[in-house]
């Protein structure tokens, strides 16, 4: 029925599933760097644009005529 090699096998295809697993799931992690949280910007208070420049970048804002 059972025996110690088999249980031994058992344990080792266990152990080296989950290893695979640990290992596929650290690469699938998306980096913190394109995490749109992260980014550093503002709303211009003319427009309404979005832009991470100190001035507005939009070429029909009326701030910059």
């Amino acid at each position: 029925m059972f025996s110690i090699g088999k249980i031994f096998t058992l344990i080792i295809i266990l152990l080296a599933i989950s290893f695979i697993f640990k290992i596929f799931s650290k690469k699938r992690k998306p980096s913190k760097v394109n995490d749109p949280k992260n980014l550093d910007v503002s709303k211009c208070p003319s427009c309404g644009v979005w832009t991470s420049e100190k001035i507005c970048t939009n070429n029909n804002c009326p701030s910059n005529n």
